[in-house]
């Protein structure tokens, strides 16, 4: 319950500090974070909710990219094993393993919709996806030919482009295309996922208004 406002910090160490209800400026915790990325983490996610406490919205989503920065470092150490706190804790295969599905089920967070605090990723990420799977498959309508020319493989990758943003946007599409029905279940199922994703993060942003 302190007022730390116009405070400067120098050289500070705040490894396992507590603030409850203290008004700090944002830039005085961030360049006096501690090195370790798993302490690192725990203090930010104080200052996150010391800040949403306070009603500072702006320093709270501060705190979530740096703490969001700090755990994909802390499982990169895990994952690389270069010191002898992260050989003991994260050795073996099986915790490996959980690293590994960590790291890639981080990646995914960012890249779908930038951990909730991009929502503009959302579009970049479908348009993305769906170009996957119309190159897969146009691979898979290739293959059935003998001698496929670049410009009909071409062609066919902007037909199916054309289709899976249709089935996205559950929009109608006339052209008849030899379906790949796997994906698109896939494809419907995300887009639900999307909307879902959306919706939340809309709800997030307009509930901090």
């Amino acid at each position: 319950d302190c007022n730390f406002r116009n405070a400067i910090f120098e050289d500070c160490s705040f490894s396992y500090c507590d603030f409850t209800g203290c008004r700090i400026e944002t830039d005085e915790i961030l360049k006096n974070l501690p090195d370790r990325p798993n302490v690192r983490r725990e203090l930010l996610q104080i200052m996150r909710k010391n800040a949403l406490s306070m009603g500072d919205v702006a320093a709270g989503r501060a705190f979530v990219i740096a703490e969001l920065a700090a755990k994909k470092e802390h499982l990169r150490r895990a994952w690389k094993q270069d010191e002898n706190y992260y050989k003991k804790k994260y050795g073996g295969f099986q915790k490996q393993s959980l690293v590994l599905v960590k790291r890639l089920g981080l990646w995914l967070d960012g890249f779908l919709w930038g951990h909730g605090e991009k929502l503009w990723n959302l579009p970049i990420s479908a348009i993305a996806v769906l170009a996957v799977f119309s190159a897969i498959s146009s691979a898979t309508w290739a293959s059935s030919l003998i001698d496929p020319s670049i410009s009909q493989v071409v062609t066919m990758f902007r037909s199916f482009m054309i289709y899976y943003v249709s089935l996205f946007l559950d929009a109608p599409y006339k052209d008849s295309l030899p379906h790949i029905v796997v994906i698109d279940w896939i494809v419907v199922i995300f887009r639900y996922v999307s909307l879902g994703i959306l919706v939340s993060g809309l709800f997030r942003w307009l509930s901090h208004r």
